[in-house]
């Protein structure tokens, strides 16, 4: 039998994050920085506050890298931040639905003065769910509507 190779460990998220150089923080830089945020937050440490202490994490680390966030857009946008974040990492094969991470895009655009999207909630859900209740996962359909 051959030798085999030995296997290098996967990255974790903090060495792959760590690993990027930032420059103009374009398109494809800005994805990845929200894939990244949406892994972490989905890893959710705490049992209360994930998401708050995201956006945090989040407006300190840009800061950090030269780019200017303030605290307002997570405040002003609560709602669809978190959603944004939901969707940006929910799968649910059977339904069809997989994950979308547009919107936490959008939100970011804003909040870093790229672009004046408009945050709608509404854009967030998905309607297969709502059409057909018995694909929500981890909920007896009586009990999602």
């Amino acid at each position: 039998m051959p030798e085999s190779l030995p296997q290098k460990p996967p990255k974790s998220p903090f060495s792959a994050e760590a690993a990027k150089s930032y420059g103009t923080f374009n398109t494809d830089e800005l994805k990845g920085f929200c894939h990244t945020i949406a892994f972490l937050w989905q890893i959710h440490p705490f049992y209360k506050g994930n998401t708050r202490t995201i956006a945090v994490f989040s407006e300190l680390y840009l800061n950090q890298l030269g780019l200017d966030l303030s605290n307002e857009p997570f405040e002003t946008h609560a709602r669809y931040y978190r959603e944004a974040l939901v969707r940006a990492m929910y799968r649910n094969a059977s339904a069809k639905i997989f994950a979308d991470d547009r919107f936490l895009i959008r939100f970011y655009e804003n909040a870093l003065g790229f672009e004046s999207n408009e945050l709608s909630r509404n854009e967030l859900f998905c309607p297969r769910l709502f059409e057909d209740p018995s694909l929500i996962r981890n909920a007896k359909p009586l009990e999602s509507r």
